[in-house]
């Protein structure tokens, strides 16, 4: 969303943490000057409205936070689910680093590669399409023939 790319989530939650956290300071530092002031009668009425505002500007961004935390966990399994889906149609492939941390990437698009992603997309879609073994068929034949 616009959101997104306006203020990255590190600084929502940055800014939307500091700000309940904040509100919560002034939270405690209103209802201990309530609480010391022995009598609510000499409290004025903005002692009340900036406790009220304290409490709902907490609320608001504390729940602010934690949709942006939830929502950051939701999005971290959607990419796992995404790159395992990846690798189980063999669009990626794990490899090992140099270090030797296993990583996976993106497989190189030749003509395989394409080929067998015309074939899944057709299926998803009801078209026919050339599978992969025709495929290499006919790029053989194509190449053994050599047309003009």
């Amino acid at each position: 969303s616009f959101v997104d790319y306006l203020l990255p989530r590190p600084i929502r939650k940055g800014l939307t943490g500091a700000g309940a956290a904040a509100c919560l300071v002034g939270t405690v530092l209103t209802v201990s000057q309530i609480t010391s002031s022995g009598s609510l009668g000499i409290l004025t009425r903005s002692d009340f409205v900036n406790l009220g505002i304290n409490i709902a500007g907490f609320a608001l961004l504390l729940a602010l936070f934690i949709a942006d935390s939830d929502g950051e966990a939701k999005r971290v399994e959607e990419r796992r689910a995404k790159k395992q889906a990846q690798i189980d149609a063999g669009y990626r492939e794990t490899v090992t680093t140099t270090t030797g941390q296993s990583i996976s990437k993106l497989k190189q698009v030749d003509d395989d590669w394409i080929i067998k992603r015309l074939d899944r997309w057709g299926k998803t879609e009801r078209m026919p399409f050339l599978g992969p073994t025709k495929g290499a068929l006919l790029r053989d034949l194509v190449r053994e023939k050599d047309p003009q």
